[in-house]
C-alpha cells in the first residue's frame, strides 16, 4: 500500500502520517480486543530522503540582509543568520525572550 501511495505522488512525509494513524488504529484493535497483534507494527514506513544542507555563500548572505531591509522581519532574518537557531526556535522566540541591552 505505500509504494502504491508514492507511486501515485502521495509524499513521503504524507505516507508516514498514514503508517502512524493506521497504527495507532489498530493498537486500539488489540486493546478492545478484536485483534491480536498490530500488523503495522511489522511493516517499515518508508524513509524520510536525506537533503544535503544548503549553506549561504557570504555574498548571498550580504544579498539577503540587503534585501531584509526593507522587510519589517529584517532582525528576525539577522538573528537567523548570526544565531544558528532553527526555524521552530526562531518563530518560537516572543519579545521577553530577547536582551535588548547584551545583544546577540
Amino acid at each position: 500500500m505505500y509504494n502504491q501511495l508514492l507511486k501515485m505522488g502521495i509524499g513521503v512525509h504524507t505516507v508516514r502520517k498514514i503508517h502512524a494513524i493506521l497504527h495507532c488504529a489498530l493498537n486500539q484493535g488489540i486493546r478492545i480486543g478484536s485483534i491480536n497483534e498490530n500488523p503495522a507494527s511489522f511493516i517499515d514506513p518508508p524513509r524520510k530522503p536525506v537533503q544535503e544542507m544548503a549553506v549561504l555563500t557570504e555574498s548571498q548572505v550580504s544579498q539577503l540582509l540587503l534585501t531584509a531591509m526593507t522587510n519589517r522581519l529584517e532582525d528576525l532574518y539577522y538573528l537567523a543568520i548570526t544565531s544558528g537557531a532553527r526555524e521552530s526556535e526562531l518563530l518560537g522566540l516572543k519579545l521577553i525572550d530577547l536582551d535588548w541591552i547584551k545583544g546577540p
